[in-house]
């Protein structure tokens, strides 16, 4: 019997040495990406349970704010202009990273001066001191350096040791603040500012390397044509993230100061808790989206409209199972005054299920390069998220937001099906990769049926007896999803 185990394992480890480096990556990278959700999952209930709702509401705000303020004052160059430079400048890589590092570093400085002037509104906006306010500027001098490594790494396969410093960064970044509420000062502001320290402290090797490896602006025709390339290219990307994470973190905003701190700490519960639906779409949608560009290729549009159909039903079946456990999950997670997020939680989840279905009809949008739609989607939900949260925090409280953002996913969702449709016409393509109807059918039953599941939260029994159902419906749909798993393995 050990001869065999062992037979086994070796043949395990032959296949895996056998796989090509970019599946090794692939793996990892997703592998990665759980671990890290993970670290954030367990690490949320222990901080619900030191700080107060008010202190916890004040990070909550605090890390909103900072994701917007990071758009502007980096112009995320390190996420976009940086992963088509490095190919644009193809042999002086070095130099160019150099460069972008200085064009982010002098956006930084001049995004710094505005908050001078109004540093004072921003900290009683927030609840933070001027430590913090300076701290997370000193970030977004010096974490670019370090994400524009991690797309050097990936980009040739270099997969082991960016799995290792992510996991690294994101137990330090967690576990070190986590230490310090507890033990040192179980406040808001202490829990902010060492987050900041953790994350300067391991970006600065790599900010050091990237100024001394390229040198200080060799050659002053060449940084001017980084400087236009990167404004050129970046900002058309920066009004779609800035428009997105609006879209994504204006309800936690508004709810901080049309209700309260508290209030916006319990909201924020319930999208900790959604993460782990997050986890799957964001994994699913990496795994597939290589297949459904491979068979646009192809031309095989019945590959994708059918791959999609069990994808999207699956994926259901994981948000309403989801849903029905809810309340017993935050019950165990989390202090009993935090037990009113399981009202948000069901048109939180249903809402993941509107992003995994909008992505897939962005990767046709992509495919085609017709990628400003991504830019008016953006914007038109993003406003239309803000009118809908102040009305309906104004006329129901603030779990109103929660439905608010979901109709704004809804729309983002149809908005891109129609601009789908329309790269396909400009395109001149005359293929059917999906089947309307049906993914019609199974967004109008997933959204009635995972929102009145909360009229349901008060009777466990009959919870558990649907959730039962659903697994046995999964289990014997089994094969459908073997099906699933075996295309992605051909492929």
């Amino acid at each position: 019997m050990i001869t065999e185990k062992k037979k086994a394992s070796f043949h395990l480890i032959k296949k895996y040495k056998d796989l090509p480096v970019q599946i090794k990556a692939a793996f990892w990278f997703i592998v990665c990406n759980f671990m890290v959700k993970g670290i954030v999952f367990i690490s949320t209930p222990l901080f619900t349970r030191i700080l107060s709702t008010e202190d916890y509401g004040i990070v909550a705000v605090f890390n909103s704010y900072q994701q917007v303020i990071l758009i502007f004052a980096t112009f995320e160059l390190s996420l976009g202009a940086y992963t088509k430079g490095y190919i644009k400048y193809d042999g002086r890589t070095k130099e160019f990273t150099t460069n972008l590092i200085i064009i982010g570093n002098i956006i930084t400085f001049l995004c710094w001066l505005p908050f001078i002037l109004i540093k004072d509104y921003f900290l009683k906006l927030t609840g933070v001191d001027t430590l913090c306010l300076l701290l997370m500027f000193v970030l977004f001098l010096v974490q670019p350096s370090y994400q524009c490594w991690m797309y050097r790494e990936r980009y040739n396969y270099k997969y082991e040791l960016v799995v290792i410093m992510t996991l690294l960064s994101a137990t330090v970044t967690t576990f070190v603040p986590l230490y310090f509420v507890a033990f040192v000062s179980n406040s808001a502001k202490t829990k902010v500012a060492v987050t900041l320290i953790c994350g300067v402290l391991f970006s600065v090797p790599f900010y050091i390397s990237s100024l001394v490896s390229g040198g200080m602006v060799r050659e002053r025709k060449f940084f001017l044509d980084n400087l236009r390339f990167c404004l050129t290219f970046q900002t058309p990307l920066v009004v779609h993230s800035l428009s997105f994470l609006i879209l994504g973190q204006s309800d936690r905003m508004m709810i901080s100061e049309m209700v309260g701190r508290s209030e916006a700490a319990i909201y924020s519960v319930s999208y900790s808790l959604a993460v782990v639906v997050s986890i799957f779409q964001s994994s699913i949608n990496q795994v597939f989206q290589p297949y459904r560009y491979q068979k646009m290729q192809e031309g095989d549009d019945t590959a994708i409209r059918n791959t999609t159909n069990s994808l999207l039903i699956l994926f259901a079946g994981m948000i309403i199972n989801f849903i029905l456990i809810a309340p017993e999950t935050i019950g165990i997670l989390f202090p009993k005054y935090y037990y009113d997020a399981i009202w948000v939680i069901p048109p939180v989840s249903v809402g993941i299920f509107f992003i995994f279905l909008y992505s897939i009809f962005v990767d046709v949008e992509s495919f085609y390069e017709k990628t400003k739609y991504v830019m008016y989607a953006s914007i038109v939900c993003a406003v239309t998220n803000i009118f809908l949260n102040y009305v309906g925090i104004k006329s129901f409280g603030y779990i109103a937001c929660a439905y608010t953002t979901l109709i704004s996913y809804i729309l983002f969702a149809v908005m891109h099906y129609t601009f789908m449709k329309r790269t396909c016409r400009e395109c001149g393509i005359d293929k059917k990769y999906f089947d309307i109807k049906r993914i019609t059918a199974i967004s109008s039953l997933v959204t009635i049926f995972g929102v009145g599941l909360a009229f349901l939260y008060p009777y466990i029994a009959l919870r558990y007896v649907i959730f039962a159902i659903v697994i046995i419906v999964i289990f014997i749909k089994k094969n459908e999803i073997k099906k699933l798993i075996s295309i992605r393995k051909e492929n």
